[in-house]
Order: structure tokens, then C-alpha cells, then sequence
């Protein structure tokens, strides 16, 4: 029979090595396709990976040195891994922007930053709690964006991605939710019967979510009837420039600013700027009304 010891190094060896696959793939389709969301998911899963090797690699060391320079260094390297749940953070948010999500953002990376920074001065349990919060309000924050699909008019492939995210992360849940009381020692004498840990497994299963979902959008789009359309559109007779040209075909695919912004790599600042000289120099008010325009000059068939 296999002890959990031995089960829980090939837990972590196996997910160690599959998680640096995903993190390569992901960072070519990065290379090829920038978008902001899929950057902020390769930094957090890069810093989960490394903080994933780091617990394997230290606790072997460990057992066969008491060296304290060891034991100090892991110290140190497990409060900057906390730097990961900055980046879950912007990724959850990257999903779908409301008027509190700056507000928010700049909270939890306050929150974050103090469960950093602690540590080396007092023993305090706020980095564990920090950890727990930011793993239900990221799951919280995808419900809420999941529910308000309808109003807040998401892409399919961005549902397709946000549907994914969220059927994953509620499955593994409770065990994350186990794993991080399981390092507080107050709680960890009623949970520490689990035979694995379970982030090790969530973290192979979301890689693979986002890594196929990244390779379907860059090698396989959905593509629309609109799409196509907006493909063949040509605004040569129209003042504007390479970029406006790509925001408009964005606009007739009824992506959002924050899409926009996602999928050309800048900010939602700049879309708008974008936009506005779009409206300027076509003479009109709205999205409505740059639609109209290109079916004036580009009838549907």
C-alpha cells in the first residue's frame, strides 16, 4: 500500500512538471497573442508552480540539513509566493470590469501586501486568512460576473472561458479551502487527516482549462456571421487609421471596451481615446450609429 508521503511527492512532482508545459504553451500563445487576462493567469500560475516545486525541494532538503540558512531562505521565498494571489486577483478582475473593481483591486492588493510583509515582523495567522479571502472572493467574483452574463453583454468565448473557470474552481473549492486551514496550526490538528493536498490537482486542472482555452482562441476562434463580415469590411475610403480600423471590426463583433482592451494588448484609457476620435472624424455619437455607417458602405449580402 502506498503511504501518503510518497503519494503526496508524486502529487507534486507531477504537477510541477506539467504545470512548467503549460506555463511554455501558454507563453507562446502569449508571444503570439497578447492579451492582458492571459498574462496576469501566466504570472500567477508561474509564481504557484515555483512556490509548488519550492515546498518539494525545501522539505527534502531540510530533512537531510538543519542548515538555518534553509530553513531562512524558505521563509523568505514563501512570503514573496504570496505575490501570486496579486495576480489572481488582476486576472479575476480582467474577466469583467465594474465601477467598484479599481477600488477593489487596490484593497486586496493592500490586503495582500500585509500578508507579505507580516510575517517577518510578528507570528500572526493574517496571511492564512488573506489567503482563504482572496481564494472565495475570486470565486465570488466569477459567480457575479457568471450570473450578470445577460446585462453586462460577455463574448461567447469569454462566457465559454468564465463557464470553465468557475465549474473548475467550484469543484476544488472545499479542498483549497481545507489546504490553506491545514496551514494554520490551530486548525490544522482537526484537517490534517487528508491523505493529498488538493491545490496541487486545482492547479494542474485550471492550467489545462486556460491552456485549452488559449490554444482554441488562437488556433480555432469562434467566428460569427458578423465576424466575417467585419473581416472583409474595407475602410479605405474613410479617414481613419490601422488601429481605429481594428477597433472598429472589434465594435461590429459587439466586443466591449474592456474586450477591446484585452484583445489589442492596451488600455480601456486608450480604446476610449480611440473611439472617440472615431466618432469625431465619422461625425456620429455612437456604436449604433458606426454600425449603421458600415452597413451604408458595406450592405449585407
Amino acid at each position: 500500500m502506498v503511504d501518503s508521503s510518497t503519494l503526496q511527492i508524486a502529487l507534486y512532482s507531477i504537477s510541477s512538471v506539467v504545470g512548467i508545459l503549460f506555463s511554455l504553451i501558454l507563453l507562446y500563445i502569449l508571444m503570439k497573442k497578447p492579451s492582458w487576462l492571459l498574462f496576469y493567469f501566466l504570472c500567477f500560475f508561474i509564481i504557484s508552480i515555483y512556490h509548488q516545486a519550492g515546498i518539494f525541494f525545501t522539505s527534502r532538503i531540510i530533512k537531510t540539513s538543519q542548515s538555518l540558512d534553509i530553513h531562512q531562505f524558505w521563509r523568505v521565498s514563501l512570503a514573496f509566493s504570496r505575490l501570486r494571489y496579486i495576480f489572481l486577483i488582476l486576472f479575476v478582475h480582467a474577466s469583467h470590469r465594474f465601477k467598484a473593481t479599481r477600488v477593489l483591486t487596490i484593497f486586496f492588493v493592500l490586503l495582500i501586501g500585509a500578508g507579505i510583509i507580516l510575517p517577518f515582523y510578528i507570528y500572526s495567522i493574517i496571511p492564512n486568512l488573506m489567503e482563504i479571502t482572496v481564494v472565495l472572493y475570486s470565486f465570488i467574483y466569477w459567480l457575479f460576473v457568471y450570473m450578470k452574463k445577460e446585462r453586462i453583454s460577455l463574448s461567447d468565448e469569454r462566457l465559454r472561458l468564465l463557464r470553465a473557470v468557475l465549474l473548475c474552481s467550484g469543484f476544488f473549492l472545499t479542498g483549497i479551502i481545507l489546504d490553506l486551514l491545514e496551514s494554520i496550526p490551530q486548525a490544522s490538528v482537526y484537517i490534517s487527516i487528508l491523505l493529498i493536498d488538493f491545490y496541487p490537482v486545482y492547479l494542474i486542472c485550471i492550467g489545462g482549462v486556460i491552456t485549452f482555452w488559449a490554444v482554441r482562441d488562437l488556433y480555432f476562434p469562434i467566428i460569427f456571421e458578423e465576424s466575417k463580415r467585419a473581416q472583409k469590411l474595407d475602410f479605405s475610403g474613410l479617414p481613419v487609421t490601422k488601429r481605429e480600423r481594428e477597433i472598429i471590426g472589434l465594435i461590429i463583433k459587439g466586443k466591449t471596451n474592456t474586450n477591446i482592451s484585452d484583445q489589442l494588448f492596451i488600455s480601456e484609457s486608450t480604446v476610449k481615446k480611440h473611439i472617440n476620435n472615431l466618432f469625431r472624424k465619422l461625425e456620429i455619437s455612437s456604436r449604433w450609429e458606426l454600425i449603421k455607417l458600415t452597413d451604408r458602405i458595406h450592405p449585407k449580402e
